[in-house]
């Protein structure tokens, strides 16, 4: 359903505002959306083990250490990536999954 609201000034038409009405069937889906903010984050994440602190190097949007570390947390939770503490203090994460060994790139 679309609804229409015109701006006149002096009887000139000067804008039209249109709004919509959408609506999505889920059919009970089991989704989980992230936030795009951390899409950098996640392009970071490979192979190769990281810490959190090598993890925020890299990133042009700036997020305070509890927000990255609580959302690596989430992904751990999810089993989307591991984790192995190196030292006292330290602990690295990677990827879980890895590409297909029929992968065609460079790997």
């Amino acid at each position: 359903m679309k609804k229409y609201e015109y701006k006149t000034t002096k009887g000139f038409l000067r804008g039209i505002k249109i709004t919509t009405e959408e609506h999505i069937r889920t059919d009970n889906w089991e989704v989980t959306w992230l936030d795009s903010e951390f899409i950098e984050l996640l392009l970071h994440l490979d192979e190769v083990w990281k810490t959190p602190r090598r993890l925020m190097k890299h990133m042009s949007i700036k997020k305070s250490s509890s927000e990255i570390k609580a959302f690596l947390k989430y992904l751990l939770e999810e089993g989307f990536i591991e984790k192995r503490k190196i030292a006292h203090k330290h602990i690295e994460y990677r990827r879980v999954f890895q590409n297909p060994t029929h992968y065609g790139g460079d790997v």
